[in-house]
């Protein structure tokens, strides 16, 4: 059985620069967001990892989770996600996309997604993206048990730098939905022996390519 929480994590220093614990508590910062397709593949799953800071000043952090939310739509899941937390969420400190490998395979939902994160302006263009074969079996591991959107974001950043691999942000992806040319890879990751691993990549092509593309890898 599918599991997926809007989770709390540990509450980092610089989300407390210039908040008072009054604004803190009418708030959340979510630095995770993962997304993929129901069990019946007719909805949309979402889910949110964020910090919520409890006692004295704030400073200590509180670990509480949620059901995800399940919407028809990328749009009513978003809005479901939100009357559900109750509070303003605060998308300028997001780190990591997480998306099921099933919802890239409907472009038709994938792209739904991408033009409604588009028009909001709050959700940094410079979000990592990356592809996992089930995002609740995935996030639901010892490894990502404390902070998994600060802890993505560090694999991916080492993965860029020293592995010379490429790395997919919103803002790319969103790019070439509108350019429609060429081609991009987005990240595919695994867990294996309790670490996170880099597998391959997912790579998305303009439709009117896509069976030359598909022959080209097979023959590969």
């Amino acid at each position: 059985m599918k599991r997926a929480y809007l989770g709390a994590i540990p509450l980092l220093a610089i989300l407390l620069c210039g908040c008072q614990a009054n604004e803190l508590e009418d708030r959340c910062f979510p630095l995770l967001t993962v997304v993929d397709h129901a069990e019946d593949q007719d909805q949309i799953e979402l889910g949110l990892f964020f910090p919520t800071p409890t006692g004295e000043n704030g400073k200590e952090a509180a670990t509480e989770k949620q059901k995800a939310v399940t919407g028809d739509s990328f749009e009513e899941a978003w809005q479901l996600c939100a009357e559900e937390l109750n509070k303003y969420a605060d998308y300028n400190h997001m780190k990591v996309l997480l998306l099921g490998e099933d919802l890239l395979k409907q472009q038709e939902d994938y792209e739904e997604m991408l033009k409604f994160l588009q028009g909001k302006s709050s959700f940094p263009r410079n979000t990592y993206v990356c592809v996992v074969p089930d995002v609740w079996e995935f996030v639901d591991t010892e490894v990502l048990a404390q902070d998994p959107g600060s802890y993505l974001e560090e694999f991916l950043e080492t993965q860029g730098k020293n592995g010379g691999k490429d790395l997919a942000t919103l803002g790319k992806l969103i790019d070439f939905m509108e350019n429609d040319r060429g081609e991009i890879s987005i990240p595919k990751l695994e867990i294996s022996e309790d670490k996170v691993v880099w597998e391959g990549s997912y790579t998305l092509v303009p439709v009117e390519y896509q069976e030359e593309f598909i022959e080209k890898q097979t023959k590969s």
